[in-house]
């Protein structure tokens, strides 16, 4: 994440998700999924994220597509300027063809 970005402020629901990257490269050992889950929520909330922020990450007590809820997973996802990157969490895990 990157903090030069304008603040965001605190809604109920957002409107998109967003997938972004940590400041800094991580040496693999963060203490399991909580920690990187800590790197992400310290580094959102620096950036003035106020919602909810998860590590992409899977390990044997958590599956990649179950980090965001049931009801979130039609929400378009986007990066931190906004850019649609997927139609939706979903999108990520479906393969489909890119057109150009």
């Amino acid at each position: 994440m990157h903090s030069g970005f304008p603040s965001h402020s605190l809604q109920a629901k957002d409107l998109v998700l967003h997938l972004i990257a940590l400041n800094t490269p991580m040496s693999g050992n963060m203490r399991g999924v909580r920690g990187a889950d800590l790197a992400c929520y310290q580094q959102a909330r620096e950036a003035n994220f106020r919602t909810t922020f998860r590590a992409f990450l899977s390990s044997h007590v958590q599956d990649l597509n179950k980090v965001v809820h049931n009801g979130d997973r039609d929400t378009p996802v986007v990066n931190l300027r906004g850019e649609r990157l997927f139609d939706s969490w979903s999108d990520i895990f479906e393969q489909k063809q890119i057109n150009d």
